[in-house]
């Protein structure tokens, strides 16, 4: 190498130390990521979102003593190691034999673990800054424990006002997912009671009992928690052939990369109407689209309450989003129908669900729209698609109906939007066969009870599916009277 390369490679390195790093242009989750508040971050989702140049730049610009961590040591040489080189320039203040960059008196240490014993390694020093990157691949311990338990002790500084806080980055898949999906439950777990949008912080502690609950912001003792989801979409430096090399790998890794599917390797329950994937599926067919008109469109009413009055609008396969108000909001029919009213376009079937609280909005209703009432207790003489299997009532047939179209063997193509709050619904209800051969789905109490709240997204999206001239006109009585007052909808039994 002649002089003149050398002194231009010293020249890059000199910039290198003195430049800040920031966020991608244009990659707002990375952004996000960056500014997020939470005392521990998850980062990631698919591939190339840019978690380790995250990682690096947090360490870089905002922390004094930073621990960054991969599984194996050849996982960290050939990855956080020359990316480091590439981020922080001259080589003479990294330590290739401690592993640790030192600049403007910042120390960045690197090292690994997949096991109880290597996580111990680094407990003593005060670490403002602790990172796991792949955090998936890295399995629960034996002894129950997770990298996180072992880490978070030494996540602390004596340095005033410096922010403590650890980020993990990580795809779906990998050993170590189950647990993942456990600890950040509010955003990765489809069926979690509470789930929570992205980005949005909620707070743990440990109880008296050692259970970790949530509580209220800023709890003492409480650490926060948050998701942010990227992708090589967002990265305006990803490789545009990337994603149809995501497109040869099998199932279900192609699913958990591309789609960003957190756990697909996990085993829906056996009796589980409609099947998780099925529902990610068609989340993932989903474009968004602006219709002036419904065909048809699904009504859950919720007066006062923790529950929401819920409308759903659908044109052909195609769902829109779902329209949400807090049960506050709608205490009477006329207040529900009102909502009603400003929500619908053109002039669609509206079916609403009048086995409860839902009566009143109908009759507001149907003054101004094609409104009929759906009464999940009547009778169905209705087959499944094999011609075998007959209906315990309306609630069963329209549910499992939808089940049968969601089935991507169908060809319906439905498109569901992406909301985790109606994912879980979609997969709370239970099945089973009872006497003359027709399918029951579990009372409602039931799923209130397991998912901790009323699946109102759901009964407004299978209503809206629902063929509205089918509904039985008119109110009768529900057959559980007192479950029906304390749930809004008992949606039979």
């Amino acid at each position: 190498m002649d002089s003149s390369n050398k002194e231009t490679i010293t020249e890059i390195d000199q910039w290198l130390e003195t430049v800040r790093w920031e966020p991608a242009p244009g990659n707002e989750p990375q952004g996000q990521a960056y500014e997020s508040k939470a005392d521990i971050l998850l980062y990631g989702g698919k591939p190339y979102g840019g978690k380790s140049d995250l990682q690096l730049g947090l360490a870089r610009n905002e922390h004094f003593n930073s621990l960054l961590l991969r599984r194996t040591f050849p996982e960290l040489k050939r990855g956080f190691v020359p990316r480091s080189i590439d981020f922080y320039g001259d080589r003479k203040h990294f330590n290739a034999s401690e592993n640790v960059w030192r600049i403007d008196g910042k120390r960045i240490e690197f090292g690994y673990g997949q096991n109880r014993d290597d996580f111990l390694r680094y407990k003593g020093p005060n670490y403002d800054l602790i990172e796991i990157d792949e955090a998936s691949e890295i399995a629960r311990f034996d002894d129950g424990s997770t990298p996180i338990d072992l880490l978070l002790p030494w996540n602390r500084t004596t340095i005033q006002k410096q922010r403590v806080r650890m980020v993990l980055g990580t795809n779906p898949g990998g050993t170590g997912e189950e647990w993942l999906v456990e600890y950040f439950g509010p955003w990765l777990d489809t069926e979690h009671h509470n789930p929570a949008e992205f980005g949005e912080l909620r707070w743990f502690i440990r109880n008296e009992e050692g259970v970790i609950v949530d509580v209220e912001p800023n709890t003492k003792g409480s650490k926060s928690r948050t998701f942010i989801a990227s992708s090589w979409k967002d990265n305006p430096y990803a490789a545009p052939e990337y994603e149809s090399n995501l497109d040869i790998l099998p199932e279900p890794l192609r699913s958990q990369l591309k789609l960003g599917l957190w756990g697909v390797g996990k085993d829906d329950d056996r009796w589980q109407v409609i099947p998780s994937a099925w529902v990610r599926t068609a989340q993932a067919r989903w474009l968004e689209r602006d219709v002036d008109h419904f065909d048809s469109v699904g009504v859950d009413v919720a007066y006062g309450g923790k529950d929401k009055t819920v409308f759903a609008g659908k044109v052909g396969s195609w769902f829109a989003k779902l329209k949400k108000h807090e049960g506050k909001t709608t205490p009477d029919g006329q207040s529900a129908a009102g909502f009603l009213k400003s929500f619908i376009k053109g002039n669609p079937r509206v079916s609403i669900d009048a086995t409860g609280y839902g009566a009143s909005c109908y009759d507001f209703a149907k003054e101004f729209c094609n409104a009929s009432s759906f009464i999940a207790s009547t009778g169905s003489k209705e087959k499944d698609k094999t011609g075998r299997l007959g209906f315990a009532n309306l609630r069963a047939e329209v549910y499992w109906k939808f089940r049968e179209a969601l089935d991507p063997a169908s060809g319906e193509d439905i498109a569901l939007p992406p909301d985790q709050e109606l994912l879980s619904d979609l997969c709370s209800a239970r099945w089973r066969l009872a006497a003359s051969a027709k399918i029951q789905i579990e009372p409602k109490v039931d799923i209130i009870k397991r998912l901790g709240r009323s699946p109102d997204d759901a009964d407004a999206v299978v209503l809206a599916w629902y063929e509205a001239p089918k509904a039985v006109l008119g109110y009768e009585e529900p057959a559980y009277e007192s479950q029906a007052k304390s749930s809004n909808s008992v949606w039979g039994r």
